[in-house]
């Protein structure tokens, strides 16, 4: 009996092989026909489990044969694209579907040129005040405009939201109004019965009441409740107000910067009543007499005078 070329197998070539020879090599228990299919079989399922199994390319696949022969073995992010800057019209260099990395890139750089370029320059859309709206307001920083303006006629209150020039003309007019009203001796009228003041000077007579009184008067002309009886009110060359003591016939020592001195108070320390050029006939009462001095001889002229002659 005939075997496989591959697996042994027993196939039927003779003619004269009995029946019970073909079924024992056909069935028997360890190298029938079955049994070697079997064994076969076995091998070429483990065989195919551990090529399935196998992820380390068994058949040795090149990138070239699944067509990625001109793809870098690189991660997306560490790719190096190469490029040249693109050197045509800028309105050109406008991205297009479909076209190769380099050539965007290229073009990439040509516009990031030109916007750099672009947001140095000074004023690169040209654009002047009146493009924005601005063409009637002056290049002047605020404290150095100067607004136009005519004087109000009358003196008028501010409104808001008129114009400058307008509220300009009304605050002149009350400006030259003020300096008009400092500049008037007595812009208001004012009276010294219309303020409850005494009125600016009055006299006494001879005989006036033994006692009187003023307010203290200040340097600056201010008032202040005061009374005493026997003090007059003075002033000097410089207009300052002074208050003084009257003395009359009193016999302690005068000062002229504590008294107010009167024609009693002279004539009671010159111990006579009448004056030095009137005559005196208490001729035996030590006195102030009238005293002349002439260039000769002369006789005087009231009695109580002592004339002297020089020469």
């Amino acid at each position: 009996m005939a075997e496989t070329t591959n697996f042994g197998l027993y196939v039927t070539d003779d003619t004269n092989e009995t029946f019970s020879s073909w079924r024992e090599k056909m069935n028997a228990t360890t190298n029938s026909n079955m049994t070697i299919i079997d064994a076969a079989l076995d091998e070429i399922e483990n065989d195919s489990d551990n090529h399935i199994a196998n992820t380390n390319n068994p058949h040795n696949v090149t990138k070239t044969q699944v067509g990625l022969g001109n793809v870098p073995n690189v991660a997306t992010n560490d790719q190096t694209p190469t490029f040249t800057q693109y050197t045509g019209q800028a309105q050109g260099a406008i991205i297009s579907s479909g076209e190769t990395l380099s050539t965007i890139f290229g073009k990439l750089k040509r516009l990031g040129s030109d916007f750099f370029s672009h947001i140095q320059a000074s004023n690169p859309h040209n654009i002047t005040k009146s493009t924005v709206g601005l063409d009637n307001v002056p290049n002047v920083s605020t404290n150095d405009q100067t607004p136009t303006y005519t004087e109000a006629s009358s003196n008028t209150a501010l409104s808001s939201g008129e114009k400058l020039s307008v509220a300009m003309g009304k605050i002149a007019k009350i400006v030259s109004s003020f300096i008009a009203h400092l500049s008037a001796s007595n812009p208001h009228n004012i009276t010294a019965s219309g303020i409850g003041a005494a009125a600016s000077s009055h006299t006494h007579s001879q005989y006036a009441a033994s006692s009187h009184s003023h307010g203290n008067i200040t340097n600056d002309g201010t008032l202040s409740t005061c009374s005493s009886e026997g003090y007059a009110v003075i002033t000097g060359s410089n207009g300052v107000f002074t208050v003084r003591f009257i003395t009359n016939n009193t016999t302690g020592a005068l000062s002229t910067n504590a008294f107010l001195i009167t024609e009693r108070t002279v004539r009671y320390h010159s111990n006579r009543t009448t004056g030095a050029n009137q005559a005196d006939t208490n001729y035996t009462t030590s006195m102030f007499r009238g005293i002349a001095l002439y260039s000769s001889d002369t006789n005087p002229s009231y009695n109580g005078q002592i004339n002297f002659t020089y020469g």
